[in-house]
């Protein structure tokens, strides 16, 4: 590797370097008539798959929800990666990311019920 290159586990923890422009709407997303995630879901899973993340984190994806929902559930999200990424892992960390998906799990509902 050549001097000043990062290697991909670098670049990926380096957000936002590592995403290329329009690189979340190509690759096997294109085409399958579902919505690309965007860049920052991009991150968080590859991030995710380098860091050896919580396996409970996948229950925070968002892209799947209307605009209205995602705009409960985005920071939420946001929130849970950068948690599971500071706090040792441990039964209370455990605890507080069950905790907090529960929580955005309500403010959807809260949403929903908001029309």
């Amino acid at each position: 590797m050549a001097k000043g290159q990062m290697t991909m586990p670098e670049q990926i923890l380096a957000w936002p370097s590592f995403v290329g422009e329009g690189q979340a709407q190509t690759g096997h997303w294109a085409g399958h008539g579902r919505a690309a995630p965007d860049e920052h879901t991009v991150y968080l899973r590859q991030r995710a798959a380098v860091t050896g993340s919580s396996p409970i984190l996948k229950h925070f994806a968002y892209e799947h929800l209307p605009p209205h929902l995602k705009g409960v559930s985005e920071p939420i999200c946001a929130l849970a990666h950068e948690l599971d990424a500071r706090l040792p892992n441990g039964p209370e960390k455990s605890a507080g990311l069950r905790k907090l998906l529960e929580a955005k799990d309500c403010f959807v509902r809260a949403k929903l019920e908001q029309g």
